[in-house]
């Protein structure tokens, strides 16, 4: 899966980072993070790195059990999917909402604790987006045209609703923001064809932003501009070479593999 040839060289530099700014954590808690962060908990912090940054070793990394869960269970929707019609599509998604709505007010908490905690690590409050995704791929010759139209129409109401909000909050998102911001990404992206970025290393820097953001907070450097700049260009720059070394090179193995 190519989420983790990135993850993986995200840790290394996490590690260097940890050497480098932060001292007394016995060889066992290294170990503890570093099988738990490259499988299945990547956001995981031992409480040995607890007073390290901001207390997070790369919290932005809670997503990626998420995005593994949905890649999984997509295989199967898509197979239940695929033959329904729009209709069908739209109550399964108003389902799906409905299921992150009773999660977010809590309205299972008569089950056992730990089901609960399974329940707040699964896909389940989340499922509703990458259906809306999966929602506009499916119809795209329906659903596009109107978007790329109206594409100024859905960003000015994104604007609007950040100004005033008004939504369903389900964890940790709106539910009219982030649909809105949705189909404003869709239609300015196909209405604006021309405008094309050569190498996508938004993965990356999604890895690497918090590597740098708690080195910057460990030593010191809080409420700087400078740093805010620095932490900026070196997220870029890791993230440009991690994109072009380590997902190429394992593109490559992965195409002489096949």
């Amino acid at each position: 899966m190519r989420l983790y040839p990135e993850l993986w060289f995200s840790i290394i530099i996490e590690i260097v980072c940890l050497l480098l700014f932060y001292e007394g954590v016995d060889i066992d808690d290294y170990l503890q993070m570093i099988i738990l962060q490259s499988t299945v908990f990547p956001n995981h912090t031992p409480a040995a790195f607890d007073s390290y940054g901001i207390g997070s070793l790369n919290i932005s990394l809670w997503t990626i059990p998420i995005i593994i869960q949905f890649y999984i269970s997509i295989w199967f929707l898509y197979k239940w999917l695929n033959k329904k019609t729009i209709r069908e599509w739209i109550i399964v998604m108003l389902l799906s909402i409905v299921c992150g709505v009773i999660i977010e007010l809590k309205l299972l908490n008569f089950l056992p604790a730990i089901v609960n905690k399974v329940i707040g690590l699964s896909i389940l409050s989340y499922l509703w987006m990458f259906l809306f995704g999966s929602f506009v791929a499916k119809f795209f010759s329906v659903i596009m045209p109107f978007l790329v139209n109206y594409w100024y129409v859905s960003l000015i109401a994104l604007a609007i609703n950040e100004l005033y909000p008004f939504s369903v909050i389900i964890v940790p998102y709106t539910l009219i923001g982030s649909v809105l911001l949705a189909c404003s990404i869709f239609g300015i992206a196909y209405r604006f064809k021309k405008i094309k970025i050569k190498h996508d290393v938004s993965y990356a820097i999604y890895l690497y932003h918090m590597l740098f953001v708690n080195a910057a907070i460990q030593i010191g450097y809080r409420g700087n501009v400078m740093a805010v700049v620095i932490i900026i260009a070196l997220s870029f720059i890791l993230a440009y070479f991690s994109t072009m070394a380590v997902d190429k090179f394992y593109k490559k193995i992965k195409l002489k593999a096949v």
